[in-house]
This record gives C-alpha cells, structure tokens and sequence, in this order.
C-alpha cells in the first residue's frame, strides 16, 4: 500500500500572527502594477489600466547660445490637449511656445 501522508520536511508551517507591515508587505507582492488616470476636479476616472502607466517624455535641446528648446511628448495619452497646454506654460513662464503634430508615417507605395 502507498502512504497517503506527506513527509513532514514538505509540509509548511503557517505563521500564528503577523505584524501589520509583514501583512502589508505580504499583500503588496501578490498585486499586479496598476495604475489610473483622473480628471481633477472632481476624481473622474478617465483611463484604468494594468501595468505601468504612460511616460511624457521631456527633450531640451540647445539652440544657440544660451537659447534652449525643451519639447514635452505624450502628455495626450493623460486627457490634456496641447494646445491649452502650450498656452497655459507661455503664460506662466513669459516664454514662447508652439504645438508640432506628429504626421503619420506612410507605408511604402
């Protein structure tokens, strides 16, 4: 006859109490990245998704001199429109600014 018990060094043993902070720990491991985008004011949820959220990427490139360009990309995957954008850091930083659009790459005719 096969025996039906396991051996003893394969059985685990649970703990008897936890502090917070193992507990905390202990639950954050077993969650998956996450993340959501909200429209404020008002906590409107516009974009909840799994894994890691969208990055903006930021370019400052010297023009000549002491002249610098900074170029700010993907802040329309959070809800914001470039345009209100461009305008409201012209106006609060006293520089210029404008709004390129990405064309659309054409596939080979």
């Amino acid at each position: 006859k096969k025996s039906s018990k396991k051996p003893k060094d394969s059985v685990k043993t649970l703990p008897t109490s936890l502090s917070r902070k193992e507990l905390n720990d202990k639950w954050k491991e077993r969650m998956e990245p996450a993340y959501a985008i909200v429209q404020l004011p008002g906590s409107r949820i516009i974009k909840l998704a799994r894994g890691h959220p969208p990055k903006v990427n930021m370019e400052v490139s010297m023009r000549q001199g002491r002249k610098f360009i900074t170029r700010v990309r993907g802040v329309e995957e959070y809800g914001v429109d470039g345009e209100d954008f461009c305008r409201d850091v012209m106006r609060r930083f006293a520089c210029a600014g404008g709004v390129e659009r990405d064309e659309p790459t054409m596939g080979n005719l």
